[in-house]
């Protein structure tokens, strides 16, 4: 029997791909029938620890400089960005040592 390793029941047993109720087999369950049967989504990359906090702010300072990847682009480009976006670089600048300090 092939069993479907996205649906476990509670003793932690993979779903079989075929179920049975009754007299009738039902192919290619959804996910409603297989509830039914008692097996629930698994999902075995989800995980309850908690994220490494130097990791989360280097994750979000990252973010936030590829949320103003735009300015160094029109700066390359010739725009006048200083006086559009003030104080641009100094601000990239610091969140690039911060990330520099915290993957120390």
């Amino acid at each position: 029997m092939k069993y479907n390793y996205n649906y476990i029941n509670n003793n932690g047993e993979a779903a079989p791909y075929i179920l049975k109720s009754g007299d009738v087999q039902i192919i290619n369950p959804t996910e409603e029938q297989y509830a039914e049967a008692g097996f629930y989504p698994y999902h075995p990359e989800a995980t309850f620890l908690e994220p490494d906090p130097i990791i989360a702010e280097i994750i979000q300072l990252k973010q936030q400089l590829a949320d103003t990847d735009y300015i160094a682009l029109k700066y390359v480009e010739g725009y006048d960005c200083d006086e559009l976006y003030p104080g641009w670089k100094e601000q990239r600048m610091a969140i690039r040592d911060r990330i520099n300090e915290l993957e120390k």
